[in-house]
């Protein structure tokens, strides 16, 4: 499968570092006019990017005639390398008419399938295995933290609002595991706890209680990791390997709000692939993160 991508040639063009033998890249160059430049990188065996680069770093400069010239071979490149166009650069401003997809949603739901990765990554805590862990969340998710993460804490708190009923895999966890898993309706039990997970739809009574807790929240719901103590709050995002950056070049990556190439890529592939979006990803080698 390959999927179209456009940038500016300025970022095709511009210089980065790459360890020789790691970039194939297939050039094909068009004797017109409009300047238009391909390439190609090749991320697994059976999925490419095929990239066209085009002179359009000033749009308004740009009359309609070679707009159109621009366009035409885009698509004649796009249809010799067989490739699906899926993205523009946010400075192409719109040159084919390609839609300005939102993919908040997939790295959202990429993170609760993984989320134990980001508490892998956060320094500060120490071995998760000496420390006592809350959750918060609706039934479903509660149920999905314990069985994530009961072998890997030393103390497993479900925080619940009053009058809710506990989650039945709460005692057989312990039963299984030896491992407490501790249900409350009291917000004191965030004061023995490094981290707090909020899945998505936890009880609104629990929003004041990031104001009293100093610790690190991860807020799946929110897609933040929050450092109370330091007063810092980071964007949980996803990336590809370091290895897959070289591939495309890391120049080629510059401009996109974070995160969005990849989940792109995850969204179109996974479809493609008939796989959920978490399945895919990990398929793709991408890693999460977080960023300020």
């Amino acid at each position: 499968m390959n999927i179209g991508v456009i940038i500016p040639s300025n970022l095709q063009k511009k210089e980065y570092t790459k360890p020789p033998g790691l970039m194939d890249k297939i050039r094909s160059f068009f004797s017109s006019s409009s300047g238009v430049e391909v390439s190609r990188a090749d991320i697994l065996e059976d999925l490419s990017l095929v990239i066209c680069s085009v002179p359009f770093d000033n749009p308004e400069k740009i009359s309609e005639r070679c707009r159109r010239k621009m366009r035409s071979r885009i698509r004649l490149a796009f249809e010799k390398e067989r490739a699906l166009p899926l993205l523009e650069h946010p400075k192409i401003n719109g040159l084919c008419g390609l839609p300005n997809y939102e993919f908040e949603e997939v790295i959202r739901k990429v993170a609760l399938k993984r989320f134990p990765e980001l508490l892998n990554i956060i320094r500060g805590v120490g071995n998760l295995e000496d420390r006592e862990v809350t959750v918060t969340g609706n039934s479903p998710y509660l149920e999905y933290a314990i069985s994530s993460l009961i072998t890997k804490v030393k103390v497993l708190n479900l925080l619940l609002p009053m009058d809710s009923v506990a989650p039945a895999e709460a005692e057989q966890a312990f039963e299984e595991t030896g491992i407490p898993v501790h249900i409350t309706n009291d917000a004191e039990v965030l004061g023995r706890s490094a981290i707090w997970i909020r899945f998505p739809d936890d009880h609104k009574s629990f929003d004041i209680l990031p104001r009293k807790y100093d610790g690190i929240i991860v807020d799946l719901g929110a897609m933040k990791i929050v450092d109370t103590k330091n007063r810092k709050i980071f964007s949980i995002v996803i990336e590809f390997s370091e290895r897959i950056r070289r591939k495309i070049g890391f120049s080629i990556l510059e401009g996109w709000k974070a995160g969005y190439v990849e989940s792109a890529v995850i969204a179109m592939c996974a479809n493609m692939w008939n796989m959920n979006l978490a399945e895919t990803s990990l398929r793709l080698g991408t890693v999460l993160t977080f960023i300020t």
